[in-house]
């Protein structure tokens, strides 16, 4: 077993080595300098109406489809390919939401996408209250997307003491920019400017750091009002791979507000550290990507992480990097390397046909929660050579608490491996651009509550079984949350399944017009009105048609943002217990006849007190909506919750109520007096019917069709049975007049199978037939499908090709001289 290593060094970014067969690297190293542009656990919700839910926003497990609602838009991609930057931001106490992003040089003539333009909603992002593309905001002539080139901007909201207007609140951001050459990145594009929109507030400092030896700045937050955070890296080497591409430290930016001059006044720290690094080429490259960081709600504990390699063990893969500081951010203690394989649960999750290492993917999000500790959403599997293989792959909260209970199973020196997901695809082409086809991952995003009491982790994933294969190709935004203080989380919900917009296609439901879920990103911290908490969403259009007119190709077309209003999680929403778990003392169903009495059954309680909390948890029981005077699907709610009405646990059991059925029925003869067509008339949805057809035979199929072979007449009857009884039985006289000799014989000799089938079937005389025979297909209200078609006599077999048709009950039609014979047919497209 390996030990956690601890030293006292910082640092990060990323590169890998050759990919293996079904094995992937990391390939988000540097954009292109030749051409700015762009490079289940499924649950029906539906009918479920919690009364003790506000539903004027509901809630993700409501299955109310999202409501998504136009931004601005930018000349490329540019702004949100590096997962771990922060555009999004809120106030709860000016009710704002903003979203910066890129330029977009088609829309504004004489500007170039270099430039950053922002979006802001002062009604918490409700559609229709978004005012779009304020700017630029990069208000500086230099800025001309050669010399200097601005892209991943990252901004927060500053509101200084005491403030209650939107429009005196400031926008602060942070851009890497880099100056047209191959020599990588150069800096940060730095400045502010009041959300009025005032073009006279706006500025901008194009700054280098560190020589110019950086890379992209991510993790982009705000520890205390006015106290900003941004984190590079120093590193040496250019925008292609003929350089050796080696990282020696972090260079921690901070920047803090300067109430006199109205300005953001930024430093640099430097903390060292050195990694692992592969070789290609004869150049070496650091081990390192997805750096971040994040701060708790107090401002003082802080926790720096990446993925990369700082150990002499050979094993080549990813692990979790992490720094910690508990002073606000003066000092930093670590690296603190925390490898996957002492973690027994997370390994035996992994496939156990592959080989290599656990391993983390290329990307993550970090949030820091309301005891100081660190959540690292990221997605893991087996490596080896620092690649990943695409089978077994799960995500994860790596986590840590001094305090952890030593009870609680999986614990490594406070370290957990807290499991969300099995996750069935990794990685995805999503536009056939030229020359390089944009990729997706799984890109995990991770957001928190104000008091950072509740997390909301999101990524994307595809159905495997549908598309067939382990890629992102069609992708959905899932996501599940969690209530820290009362050890309780949502189930996984697939937001965007069925999306006409976002979706992306599966085995259940079609794609959206969007193609999937794409470069989407999350508010690091939530909105919340009472209960509820709101996660702020921007989706990304890729390919944005501003003049389809043009012929332009995909690769020249800008991109445009969409905000989603309604990603809302409320406490009846976080219904997995994690300490706490109901169970019902009766069925999950219950099923009540109208007018008799609801029985409650109960349920009981159980609860890790050991592990988690001291104190008693009260069983409450919701029925007040259960009305057995009236048909219909109710539901009651159980919940386990302490004195202060904090929910620890809930269960649902739904009630039926209705009343057994009443058999009725008619008949018709479409075709022929001898074969009557028999429809179920019965009430109260009968599931189960059983017919006596009044000579000796029967059937259990809904609207049976049956051949007589006398003429009389004869008692039919019906008995039908749903979840309330079954029904007495209803029997009318059927005559019977058309039943001739010739008639018989000659059905004797046909046999028609298979049946059901996909439409394609055959045709067989038995003894085969003397005389030229036509064939015809009815439904079963005696219209025509099929055409009457002549056959030579002779023959044994005919073979008929009903796959146009749709799914139902058919009537073949064969006649020649001697007689005539019906068959009955099932048509199943599978």
């Amino acid at each position: 077993m390996k030990k956690l290593l601890l030293w006292s060094a910082m640092a990060i970014t990323g590169l890998c080595a050759n990919a293996q067969e079904k094995m992937y690297r990391d390939t988000r190293l540097e954009q292109s300098l030749m051409e700015e542009r762009p490079v289940v656990l499924q649950k029906d919700y539906n009918s479920i109406d919690h009364p003790r839910k506000n539903r004027a926003q509901r809630s993700i497990t409501s299955g109310t489809k999202l409501i998504s609602d136009t931004l601005g838009s930018a000349g490329n991609l540019l702004t949100v390919l590096n997962n771990e930057c922060n555009q999004i931001d809120v106030n709860d106490s000016l009710n704002i939401v903003t979203f910066i992003h890129r330029n977009d040089d088609r829309k504004f003539l004489n500007t170039n996408v270099a430039q950053y333009r922002f979006d802001i909603s002062k009604n918490r992002g409700v559609p229709g209250s978004w005012t779009k593309d304020i700017g630029p905001i990069t208000n500086d002539v230099n800025i001309d997307n050669v010399s200097v080139n601005g892209r991943f901007p990252q901004a927060g909201v500053y509101n200084p003491a005491g403030n209650t207007i939107v429009d005196s609140a400031y926008l602060v951001y942070s851009g890497t920019w880099h100056n047209g050459d191959a020599g990588g990145w150069t800096g940060q594009m730095r400045g502010r400017g009041q959300l009025s929109g005032d073009l006279n507030s706006f500025d901008v400092h194009i700054d280098t750091i560190n020589n110019g030896n950086v890379e992209i700045a991510s993790g982009f937050c705000q520890s205390a009002p006015g106290i900003f955070w941004n984190l590079n890296l120093d590193r040496t080497g250019g925008f292609n791979g003929n350089a050796n591409h080696i990282v020696s430290g972090f260079i921690l930016e901070k920047g803090i507000w300067n109430s006199t001059t109205k300005q953001v006044d930024w430093t640099e720290h430097r903390i060292n550290q050195n990694f692992a690094y592969t070789t290609s080429n004869s150049y070496n490259s650091s081990v390192i990507t997805g750096w971040n960081m994040d701060f708790d709600p107090t401002g003082q504990y802080g926790w720096i992480v990446c993925l990369g390699d700082i150990t002499q063990d050979n094993d080549n893969v990813y692990n979790p990097i992490f720094w910690k500081t508990t002073d606000g951010g003066n000092n930093w203690t670590g690296p603190i390397a925390v490898e996957l394989d002492n973690f027994t649960d997370l390994v035996n999750r992994l496939d156990p046909s592959s080989s290599g290492t656990a391993t983390t993917t290329f990307e993550n999000d970090l949030v820091v929660d309301y005891l100081g500790n660190p959540h690292l959403l990221v997605v893991v599997s087996k490596g080896s050579s620092y690649s990943i293989s695409v089978s077994g792959l799960n995500i994860y909260d790596i986590t840590y608490d001094a305090n952890t209970p030593s009870c609680i199973l999986g614990s490594v020196n406070g370290w957990r491996a807290v499991h969300i997901s099995n996750v069935e695809t990794f990685r995805g082409v999503i536009s056939n651009d030229n020359p390089a086809p944009l990729t997706q991952d799984n890109r995990p995003l991770a957001s928190k509550s104000k008091d950072g009491k509740k997390l909301f982790f999101f990524w994307v994933d595809s159905d495997s079984e549908f598309l067939g294969s382990a890629e992102n190709n069609l992708p959905n935004l899932m996501t599940r949350g969690y209530d820290l203080e009362h050890f309780v989380s949502t189930p996984v919900i697939n937001l965007t399944e069925g999306d006409e917009l976002w979706g992306g296609e599966t085995s259940r439901a079609p794609g959206g017009l969007f193609g999937g879920a794409t470069f989407g990103t999350a508010s690091l911290n939530a909105l919340q009105n009472n209960k509820t908490y709101n996660v702020p969403f921007v989706f990304t259009q890729i390919d944005y048609p501003h003049d389809p007119a043009s012929g332009l190709g995909s690769y020249l077309q800008p991109c445009a943002f969409w905000y989603v209003s309604n990603i809302d999680f409320d406490p009846y929403d976080f219904s997995v217990g994690l300490a706490a778990s109901i169970q019902l003392n009766g069925a999950d169903t219950t099923i009540v006849v109208t007018g008799n009495t609801y029985t409650e059954d109960g349920a009981t309680i159980s609860y890790d007190t050991a592990c988690y909390k001291s104190g008693d948890l009260n069983l409450v029981v919701d029925n007040s909506n259960v009305n057995t005077n009236i048909p219909g699907s109710y539901f009651v709610y159980y919940t386990a919750e302490d004195s202060a009405g904090n929910v620890y646990a809930a269960k649902t059991k739904v009630v039926l109520v209705g009343s057994a059925p009443v058999a009725d029925f008619n008949w018709a003869f479409p075709s022929f007096k001898y074969r009557a067509v028999f429809t179920d008339l019965s009430t109260n949805e009968p599931n189960k019917w059983k017919w006596n057809f009044g000579d000796s035979q029967g059937s259990s199929i809904k609207n049976p069709v049956h051949n007589y072979a006398t003429n009389d007449t004869f008692e039919v009857c019906l008995e039908t049975t749903n979840l309330f009884g079954t029904s007495a039985s209803t029997c009318k006289s059927v005559a019977i007049i058309g039943v001739g000799i010739e008639d018989l014989r000659f059905e004797a000799n046909i046999n028609v199978f298979p049946n059901p089938s996909n439409g394609n079937f055959r045709i067989n005389f038995a003894e085969g037939i003397s005389s030229d025979v036509t064939v015809s297909v009815y439904n079963i209200l005696g219209e025509t499908v099929s055409a009457p078609a002549r056959y030579k006599a002779g023959i044994t077999n005919v073979d008929m090709n009903l796959s146009s048709v749709a799914n139902g009950i058919y009537l073949v039609k064969i006649t020649n001289d001697k007689g005539t014979a019906v068959r009955q047919i099932t048509v199943s497209h599978k």
